[in-house]
C-alpha cells in the first residue's frame, strides 16, 4: 500500500471518538484556522476560556473575535496574523494579547504549527495556546516594582548603595554626593571603605565592618552611626545606616542606606555645649552668693587686723598677701557671674569705640612692647550695652591674644567696624544666622600658635585652657562668649594650629541716644575716704553672721550703734519697735523668709526718707529702677572693703537721695 493511500486510509471510529475526547479535554486551547484566517475548530477548553460556543465562533475570523486589531501596547495583531500565514516557521513559539467574548484580556503562548498537504501545499493552521495571564500580569508587576525601586534608588536624597560579596555593584548620586566620590571610584570597593580606621565607639572599622556583614547573613536588619572622611582625610561625616540583605534573581545581595546626620550631630554638640554651659551658670550662680559671703569675711577681718596693727606691723606683708588674694578671688567671682549671665548689667546706648581706646590705652601698659599692636578703630554705631562688661571683653580677648604669642613676639591687631548686612548670613563654622541689619563687628586677631581642631568645640567651656598653671583661671573666653550672648551678639572663631587666631564679634546697631555719650570707669579706690563726724544708729539685716558679726565690730570701733538680724522678718520686727530712732539700713538682699528689697520697701512705706544700702552677691540681679527711688541710697555688691562701706555709710548721711552702684 502506497504511503499517500496510507496517510488517506480513514481512522477507524474509536480512534476518532478518542482523539475529540483527548483534544477537548486538554488543558490548553487547540485552535485549527484556514488560510482566511477563519476558525474552523476550537477545543471545549478554549471556547469555555474565550466565553465562545461553538456556532458563535466555528467560521469567525481570528480578528475581531479573539484577537483584537492591536493590542493596548499598539502592537498591530491582523498583521502579525497575516505574517504567521505567510512565514508560520517565524511564530513557532508567539505571545501575543488576546480578547474573550465579554471584551477582558488574556495573555495566550501559543505553539504554532502549519498543516500541508503531500505538496507542501497549505491546508490550515493549528494552533495550541496556554493561558499565561497570571504570570504576564506577574511580569508586569515586577517591571512597575522594579521601576519604582530605581526611581526610589537613584532619585533618593538619601544615599544608597548595594553590595554583593562584600563588594560595591551600584550606588545612586546621592550616595556619590555624600562620599564626595565618582562612580567609578565607588563600584568595586569592598564595603568599609571611604572611612577613617576608628568608628565613633572606638572600633576599628574593619572589625565592625565585619561584624556588620555577619549580622546581616543571620538576617538582622543593622542599624548604626557611621563615619565618613573625604578623599583628603581632611573632613568627617556622619551617617546614620541601615543594612540589610536582600534575594535577588542574582542571589542575594546587601542594600546599606546612609542618611547624611552630620548636620544634626553639630546641631546637637550645639545644644550640649549650650546646655552644658547653662548649667554650669546655674551652678556658678548659685555658689557665687556664698562665696562672696566668705570672701568678705576673710577681706574684712584682714583690714580690721592691718587698720589695728599699723603698717610697721612685722606681719602687715603677709596680711597685705592675704588682702590681695581675696581682691583676685573677688574678681574671679565676678567673672563667674558675668559667665552665668546672672549679674545686673546697666545697658545704654553707646559708642563701643569710645571703649575700645580706653581698653587699648590700659592694655599697652600689660602687654610687652615686642608684640605690634595695631588699631583701626572706625565704627561709629551705637550698640545698647554695658560699657564695663565691652570693656572686659575686650580686655580678656587681647589677653588670650598675647599669651598665644611665643616668646612675647607677634602682631595684635584690633577692628572695630560698621557693617551691614542686607540677607540672613552664616558666621563661620558656629553656623548661626545673622539677621538683615546693621551691626559693630569686633575683630581681635593675633599671629600665635593657633587653635587645633580637637579643642575647637571647648573653647568657650568654663575652665578650660591649654595654658600651663599659673597663666590663666580659663574662665576668660567663657566670659567673653556669655557677655556677647547676653547683649544679643554673635562670636565666631577662625583659627588654625600654628596659623594664629581671629575671634569675630556681631553687636547689633541701635539708634543714636541723645545726650552725652561719654563713658569713664567708676572709681574701684579701695582707699578710705575723709571721715566725718557724723555717727549713727544702723539696723544691720543679713543672713550670714560672721558678715553680721564683721560689720557690727567694725562700725562699732568707728563710734555707730549697730543693730544685728539674721533675716528680713527678724530685721522688720525689729525696726517697727522703734522706727523713728534708725538712721540707716543695710541689708542684704538674699536672705530666707524676706528678701532685701521686700525689706526695703516695707520699711520706706513706714520711713519714706529713711536712707537703705542694699548689698547684692547673688545671681539674681537688682531690679536698679525700683532701687532709685527715694530712700535708697546705694546698691552695693560683694564682697565690698569695709573702709568703702563706710564713705558710703557717711555719705548717706550727707545726701540721702545719691544713688551710686560699686563693682
Amino acid at each position: 500500500m502506497s504511503r499517500d493511500m496510507q496517510q488517506k486510509q480513514p481512522l477507524p471510529e474509536e480512534q476518532i471518538i478518542l482523539y475529540q475526547e483527548l483534544v477537548h479535554s486538554a488543558n490548553s486551547i487547540i485552535l485549527r484556522w484556514d488560510r482566511q484566517s477563519r476558525i474552523i475548530f476550537m477545543n471545549q477548553y478554549g471556547l469555555e476560556l474565550f466565553g465562545f460556543s461553538e456556532d458563535e465562533l466555528i467560521g469567525q475570523e481570528v480578528v475581531g473575535t479573539i484577537v483584537a486589531e492591536t493590542d493596548r501596547s499598539g502592537r498591530d495583531l491582523t498583521a502579525m496574523i497575516n505574517d504567521i500565514l505567510l512565514h508560520p516557521e517565524k511564530y513557532q513559539l508567539n505571545k501575543n494579547e488576546n480578547i474573550c467574548k465579554d471584551g477582558s484580556a488574556l495573555w495566550i503562548q501559543w505553539s504554532n504549527k502549519a498543516i500541508v498537504d503531500s505538496d507542501g501545499t497549505f491546508l490550515e493552521m493549528l494552533s495550541i495556546g496556554i493561558d499565561i495571564s497570571p504570570q504576564v500580569v506577574a511580569e508586569k508587576k515586577l517591571r512597575q516594582r522594579e521601576k519604582l525601586y530605581q526611581a526610589l534608588f537613584k532619585g533618593s536624597f538619601d544615599a544608597h548603595l548595594l553590595s554583593k560579596d562584600g563588594i560595591y555593584i551600584d550606588c545612586n548620586q546621592s550616595a556619590l554626593t555624600f562620599l564626595s566620590r565618582s562612580r567609578q571610584e565607588v563600584i568595586g570597593q569592598p564595603m568599609g571603605s571611604f572611612s577613617p580606621e576608628m568608628q565613633l565607639d572606638g572600633v576599628a572599622t574593619r572589625e565592625k565592618t565585619r561584624d556588620v556583614m555577619e549580622r546581616t547573613a543571620r538576617g538582622e536588619i543593622v542599624e548604626i552611626e557611621w563615619v565618613i572622611e573625604d578623599p583628603q582625610g581632611n573632613q568627617f561625616r556622619y551617617a546614620e545606616i541601615k543594612v540589610e540583605r536582600v534575594g535577588t534573581e542574582e542571589g542575594e545581595i546587601i542594600h546599606i542606606s546612609l542618611r547624611d546626620v552630620t548636620e544634626q550631630r553639630v546641631l546637637r554638640e550645639e545644644l550640649r555645649q549650650r546646655q552644658k554651659l547653662e548649667a554650669i551658670g546655674t551652678l556658678a550662680g548659685g555658689i557665687a552668693h556664698d562665696f562672696n559671703n566668705i570672701l568678705m569675711a576673710i577681706m574684712g577681718y584682714t583690714e580690721i587686723v592691718q587698720m589695728k596693727l599699723g603698717k610697721k606691723s612685722s606681719v602687715d606683708s603677709e596680711l597685705e598677701q592675704i588682702r590681695t588674694a581675696s581682691v583676685r578671688a573677688k574678681d574671679l567671682v565676678a567673672q563667674i557671674l558675668t559667665f552665668s549671665r546672672k549679674t545686673g548689667q546697666s545697658k545704654h546706648a553707646i559708642q563701643i569705640s569710645l571703649v575700645a581706646k580706653e581698653a587699648l590705652q590700659l592694655l599697652r601698659s600689660s602687654i610687652p612692647s615686642t608684640i605690634e599692636i595695631e588699631e583701626d578703630i572706625a565704627a561709629k554705631g551705637f550698640v545698647l550695652a554695658d560699657p564695663t562688661q565691652i570693656h572686659q571683653v575686650i580686655v580678656n580677648l587681647c589677653t588670650n591674644a598675647h599669651l598665644a604669642m611665643a616668646d612675647d613676639r607677634g602682631l595684635l591687631r584690633i577692628s572695630l567696624q560698621d557693617m551691614t548686612l542686607y540677607g540672613e548670613g552664616r558666621t563661620g563654622t558656629r553656623k548661626s544666622i545673622l539677621p538683615p541689619g546693621n551691626y559693630v563687628v569686633l575683630e581681635v586677631e593675633d599671629t600665635g600658635c593657633g587653635i587645633s581642631p580637637e579643642i575647637k568645640n571647648k573653647l568657650f567651656d568654663p575652665y578650660f585652657t591649654t595654658r600651663e598653671h599659673g597663666q590663666g583661671s580659663g574662665m576668660g573666653l567663657a566670659v567673653v562668649h556669655g557677655i556677647v550672648q547676653s547683649h544679643q551678639g554673635i562670636i565666631t572663631v577662625d583659627s588654625s594650629q600654628g596659623q594664629g587666631t581671629l575671634f569675630r564679634l556681631y553687636f547689633p546697631v541701635v539708634s543714636k541716644p541723645t545726650g552725652n555719650n561719654s563713658w569713664t570707669k567708676n572709681d574701684n579706690s579701695d582707699s578710705p575716704k575723709q571721715a566725718t563726724s557724723l555717727r549713727g544708729n544702723i539696723l544691720l539685716a543679713d543672713d550670714e553672721e560672721s558678715i553680721c558679726e564683721l560689720i557690727c565690730d567694725f562700725l562699732t570701733e568707728k563710734g555707730h550703734t549697730v543693730t544685728t538680724c539674721v533675716d528680713g522678718e527678724q530685721a522688720l520686727k525689729e525696726f517697727s519697735k522703734t522706727a523713728n530712732q534708725w538712721d540707716l539700713l543695710i541689708t542684704d538682699q538674699t536672705m530666707p523668709k524676706m528678701t532685701g528689697m521686700q525689706l526695703s520697701e516695707k520699711v520706706l512705706r513706714i520711713r519714706p526718707e529713711l536712707p537703705i544700702i542694699l548689698c547684692t552677691g547673688h545671681s539674681r540681679p537688682v531690679d536698679r529702677e525700683t532701687a532709685k527711688q527715694p530712700g535708697f541710697h546705694a546698691i552695693i555688691e560683694k564682697p565690698i572693703s569695709l573702709h568703702k562701706l563706710l564713705a558710703e555709710i557717711e555719705k548717706a548721711f550727707i545726701d540721702r537721695s545719691a544713688l551710686r552702684t560699686l563693682s
